[in-house]
Parts: C-alpha cells; structure tokens; sequence
C-alpha cells in the first residue's frame, strides 16, 4: 500500500461480463459490489510561466471542498495521497459521480478517470472507506494519463451504461503515460441519452406506480409543500411525492405537457429525478433551464433559480442553495414580484429551520408574509 491505496490483482469477469449483475453484491471474502470510481490528481498547472510556492497547500486548498462535494452527493472516500483522492459512488448514482467531477468547473490543476467494476470492501465507517479491486486502479491510471483540466473515462464504462456518456475521442499515446484504452468525457454536456436501457440505473418511470425514493425526500416534499403555486410547483407534485407515487408524477408531467406548460413539466422531471436519488442529473436540468431564461424576465428567471436552490438543498448542498435562493430573491425584488419575493422568503425560513438558526427562521418568516 501506498499513499492509502490498495491495490488488488482480482478476476471480476464474473462480475463486469454482465451488466445486468453490476450492483448486486458478488461472491468471495469480504463485501464485493459495482461500484463507479472517480480519481481526482493534483498535477500542478500547464501553463509555462505558473508558479506555486506551496504544491501541498495549493492541493490541500483544492482538495478539502472536492470531499465535501464527494459527501454531498453521497460518494465515499476509498483511497487518498499527498496529491490524489479516490471516490466511489454506488452504479446506480451515475449522475452524482459525473456531478461530482463536472457540475462546477474543474480546476484546471486537476486530472481525472473514471472507471467501474468490483470493488471489495474491507473495512467502513461510513464515508471513508478502505477498498480494494481493479477499478481503483483503473481510474487512477487514467488521471496519471489525463492532463490538467481534462477527465478521462474507461471504455468499459462507456459501454456498459449504453453510451449514456458523452465522450469526444482518445487521447492516444502520451511519452512518460500509461497506455490504457481512454476517452475523453465531454465536460460541456457529459451526458446524453441511452440507446438501450441501463439494468439497475433507474432511467424512466415504470409503466406502474413506482416507489419513489432518495435519501433526501422528505426535504423534498417539505419544500415542494413550502413553495406549492401554479408557476414554481403544481401542489399534486408535493401530494404525489409524498404518497411516493410515480406513475402520479408521470402522469402530472404529460398533462402540463399536452397544455404546452413545457418549463413546469420539465420541472417536476428534474424534482422526480432527484427524489429519485438522481441528484447530478436534476441539478444539470435545473441549471440549463435556468441558463435558458431570458435574461428579461425576471420574474420567471426568480423561479427557474429557486427550483434550482431547492434541489440543491434537498441534495444536501445548502450553501448553494442559499446562494441561488437570494438570487432568485434578488429578481423578485428588480420587478418588485412580491408573490416570487414571499417564495424565497418561505424557502430561507425553511433553511434556516433545517440548520438550528431559529431567529434567522423567524426573521425570513417575517418577511415571507409580508410583515
């Protein structure tokens, strides 16, 4: 072992050869599950004329809000060094590990893989983790053949999740590189449609009522209760995200569909999409929708932004949710759209209640009613 990683020599045929077995747990000593790994290096800057004085507190700077990023969106540390941190997330949280490496732009000091595979779990408390199998080399391998600012994925993962990745060719031969199969993930839109259905990633709606699910719902639906209006939330979404009720959310979905209500359906897409644990690909939603807002309309950009805040605090993220949450107030305000203003208000005071701060809850209360 070194620099805190295992490195395990293990046949995972068994496991890798079907992709409709990868996450159910595999035969063998220990705790063997898929699992989708991201390696983040630190390899300092390409530029000719940077300077850092400090590589150790330049990486530590970087390092220490990737893991709460890893935390939030319910990744494990497995593995760390002087210049490198290892994560895995569970196959079917997908959207979360290309969240965690592409939703905020990546430092251009930083190199990345992601791969997947069997990964043995020896000993967990929690989110630090010890693991050991090939994927964990795997990825590091292709952060060691990434250059700064770029992500690197494994083949095999392309294909097992059916081209749901978007990649834009290889990055061939490097001198001093390892010389592993890698493409090159598509930083600006890292995900796309599938052209066949992913076994175990939750991809759409079943046909019957499905049990919604997410660690965070509760939260969800105590927003989605908090902020229920015809413009930012139907009050049937908060109804059937409560009683769990997919097939309900699917069928809202289409009737706001067929009256050309086409920004609140895609809405409560992206709302069903993070109850159901589907956090990277919600937030990516909310964040385009709000991108495509014209800049104009304030009073729909208030909302576009506060659904985004919402689903930020639900997936645990509250200081963006804040951040979103006064912008969003901020254009409420500029068109003096009191309804929009008492929203954010309603919101803050839910924040707040969720941290302890019961005076800031009070405070924003106030304001949500117009006292």
């Amino acid at each position: 072992m070194a620099d805190g990683t295992v490195h395990e020599s293990s046949d995972t045929a068994s496991v890798l050869g079907n992709s409709a077995a990868l996450g159910r747990p595999a035969e063998g000593p220990g705790i063997q599950t898929a699992r989708i790994v991201a390696h983040v290096r630190y390899q300092g800057s390409l530029e000719p004329d940077a300077s850092i004085d400090d590589p150790d507190r330049a990486w530590a700077e970087l390092a220490a809000p990737l893991l709460d990023r890893a935390s939030a969106l319910g990744g494990r540390l497995i593995a760390w060094g002087h210049d490198f941190i290892s994560v895995d997330f569970a196959w079917d949280a997908l959207y979360d590990a290309v969240d965690f490496l592409v939703d905020a732009p990546l430092a251009p000091e930083l190199a990345s893989g992601l791969s997947h595979g069997a990964l043995r779990t020896l000993f967990d408390a929690g989110r630090v983790t010890l693991a050991v199998g090939e994927p964990l080399r795997r990825s590091a391998e292709l952060a060691e053949l990434a250059r700064p600012g770029e992500v690197l994925v494994s083949p095999d993962l392309v294909n097992a999740t059916w081209g749901r990745l978007a990649t834009r060719g290889e990055p061939g031969k490097r001198k001093g590189r390892p010389e592993i199969p890698a493409l090159f993930l598509d930083l600006e839109r890292p995900l796309c449609e599938p052209s066949q259905p992913v076994s175990g990633v939750p991809l759409e709606f079943e046909d019957e009522p499905m049990s919604l699910r997410g660690p965070h719902l509760a939260r969800l639906v105590d927003a989605s209760h908090a902020l229920s209006t015809s413009s930012l939330f139907p009050v049937a979404m908060g109804q059937a995200l409560e009683r769990r009720d997919g097939a309900s959310l699917r069928e809202l979905a289409s009737g706001l569909r067929e009256q050309h209500s086409y920004v609140l359906a895609e809405r409560l897409d992206a709302m069903a999409a993070l109850a159901n644990g589907q956090n990277g690909d919600a937030i990516r939603r909310l964040r385009d929708a709000k991108a495509a807002t014209p800049l104009d309309d304030s009073s729909s950009r208030c909302r576009a932004t506060l659904a985004l805040g919402v689903a930020l605090s639900t997936a645990g993220r509250p200081y963006e949710a804040i951040l979103e949450t006064l912008e969003a107030l901020v254009q409420a305000r500029r068109v003096r759209d009191q309804r929009g203003e008492q929203a954010c208000a309603r919101f803050m005071a839910q924040i707040a209640d969720v941290a302890g701060d019961a005076e800031s809850q009070q405070a924003w209360l106030g304001k949500s009613s117009g006292a």
